[in-house]
């Protein structure tokens, strides 16, 4: 199966777990319905994104948006020919400097959120991500506001967008992923 058709997959059997979420899951569908190109934000000003809730031992990871001012996890415009979840992956890296890893049961679909974003959409794919446990370095040219929070922390200071990220978060018992990951993996 190719990666549009896993995301596709993954899109229809995705549950909202609120009215909003499942109202953002049909302004999806609608976009995919009218065949337009979702993934390619120079031919469409509503556009697919991806972001990562990371977690590890330490928390979640944020950042303090250097464009917008505010404090959300990593993500970005997804490049040509790149599956969202491979995005996270990558966005995730060159904004925190962390080695992250979908869970061993795959990308985890957490959220999905739609927004303006300046002067275009952002349908945002969010994926529960593992990070490794050290300090987020951020390369220059990246927001150096960065760090681990506990989630009590990050809901006290996270914009009010991660609100639903949050609440699907704690639906999940994160304590069997975290079971799962072997330090060898991070050597790589």
């Amino acid at each position: 199966m190719n990666w549009f058709d896993a995301w596709y997959e993954s899109l229809v059997s995705f549950r909202s777990a609120s009215a909003r979420q499942a109202a953002d899951k049909r302004i999806v569908l609608e976009e995919v319905d009218q065949r337009r190109d979702l993934f390619d934000r120079h031919l469409n000003p509503r556009h697919c994104t991806a972001s990562a809730i990371i977690f590890g031992n330490r928390g979640l990871i944020l950042h303090n948006h250097k464009k917008f001012g505010i404090w959300i996890q990593p993500g970005g415009h997804i490049d040509k020919d790149e599956s969202p979840w491979d995005c996270a992956i990558r966005e995730s890296f060159e904004e925190t400097g962390l080695k992250v890893l979908h869970p061993s049961t795959g990308p985890h679909l957490l959220h999905i959120a739609c927004h303006v974003a300046g002067d275009h959409y952002h349908m945002d794919f969010q994926y529960l991500l593992i990070g490794e446990d050290r300090d987020p370095i951020a390369p220059s040219g990246e927001s150096q506001e960065i760090g681990w929070f506990d989630l009590d922390q990050a809901k006290s200071f996270a914009d009010h967008s991660m609100a639903e990220s949050f609440e699907s978060l704690v639906q999940i018992d994160l304590s069997l992923y975290l079971d799962r990951i072997e330090t060898s993996v991070w050597r790589r």
